[in-house]
């Protein structure tokens, strides 16, 4: 089932004042929480990256990522992290550290000198963010047999009506106790289920869940319908 629906009554309620509908407040109030997730600014890996655009139209579209929005793929990752970990948003870095010719170490990237922001809710909010990114996934037949938990979110984004819808994956494993986090995007990719099975081969990769040689040259499956999310 779309969540949609959820959404837009969260714009809509956002941009209540004194009793009346303003888009340009509930636009102002959304933009309060995306800056704390780190969607406003670049994420700091350490090439070229676009400026991230929040919405600057329709308060109650952009509550579903409709509107003017515009986020890299890295910038979306580092959002799925601060979920991830209940509230800690991180610049992101390619590299672990620096040394010279002879090994000395010169910089090294430690997160806790890369720390933007904290959000700050209440833990039965984020219980309820992470139960529901858990029941996403386990709602996919294909994630049934993976050996590690998978919290995450399906999205479709409309960018022209032309051309296919890109589709976009987030997520974090193991649910747990979270130790990767991604975000997966294939541009005109029709199906958001294309990413998210995407992310399974990255994530069987990453645990060493299965032969190297069956994610290169395995057999894409046919896969359920995406429901048709615009989030």
């Amino acid at each position: 089932n779309s969540c949609n629906y959820y959404f837009y009554e969260v714009g809509y309620r956002l941009s209540q004042i004194n009793g009346s509908f303003d888009n340009d407040y509930g636009l102002e109030r959304m933009k309060k929480y995306a800056e704390m997730f780190g969607l406003t600014q670049k994420s700091g890996i350490e090439i070229s990256e676009s400026e991230p655009t929040f919405s600057t139209q329709y308060s109650v579209q952009s509550a579903i990522g409709q509107g003017t929005h515009n986020y890299t793929t890295v910038g979306l990752a580092r959002y799925v992290t601060t979920i991830a970990n209940s509230g800690t948003c991180y610049d992101l870095t390619l590299l672990d550290k620096v040394t010279d010719s002879k090994g000395n170490v010169v910089v090294e990237y430690n997160p806790d000198d890369r720390v933007v922001d904290h959000v700050d809710i209440a833990q039965s909010s984020w219980d309820a963010v992470h139960e529901g990114m858990k029941q996403v996934v386990e709602s996919k037949a294909y994630y049934s047999d993976l050996g590690v938990t998978v919290a995450g979110k399906t999205g479709t984004a409309q960018e022209d009506k032309s051309r296919p819808n890109h589709a976009l994956f987030v997520c974090y494993a193991p649910y747990e106790e979270p130790e990767i986090a991604m975000a997966v995007r294939i541009a005109f990719g029709y199906s958001s289920n294309y990413a998210a099975e995407s992310a399974k081969d990255v994530l069987q990769y990453y645990y060493d869940l299965v032969d190297t040689d069956q994610i290169l040259n395995g057999v894409a499956d046919e896969l359920e319908s995406s429901g048709g999310n615009t989030d």
